[in-house]
């Protein structure tokens, strides 16, 4: 996975991967209603969202954007932030969804 950068906060580095829904309610699809439980595991491994580690929206964009240079020549300060993390340190990249 390449590195984004968030345009609502503007951390850069790399994106957080979650499921949608909940496990707690797939499982108990599953256990009593057989299609329900299908519909629904397959509505939540349909789309990966991709979030900000940061502040957890779905609006990070990849660097070569020209969304993402603007805000670079901007703010040159958020280079340190690409250029200090490597992807072994990134210790984020799949985590439960959320709430």
């Amino acid at each position: 996975m390449t590195k984004q950068i968030c345009s609502s906060c503007g951390k850069a580095g790399y994106p957080v991967l979650t499921s949608k829904g909940s496990c707690l309610i797939e499982l108990i699809l599953w256990l009593f209603l057989i299609v329900p439980g299908l519909i629904y595991t397959v509505w939540r491994r349909s789309k990966v969202p991709v979030i900000c580690p940061s502040c957890r929206n779905e609006t990070m964009i990849p660097l070569d954007s020209p969304v993402a240079q603007k805000m670079l020549a901007d703010q040159p300060e958020l280079l340190e932030d690409i250029e200090g993390e490597d992807e072994e340190s990134a210790s984020h990249f799949f985590k439960p969804p959320v709430g």
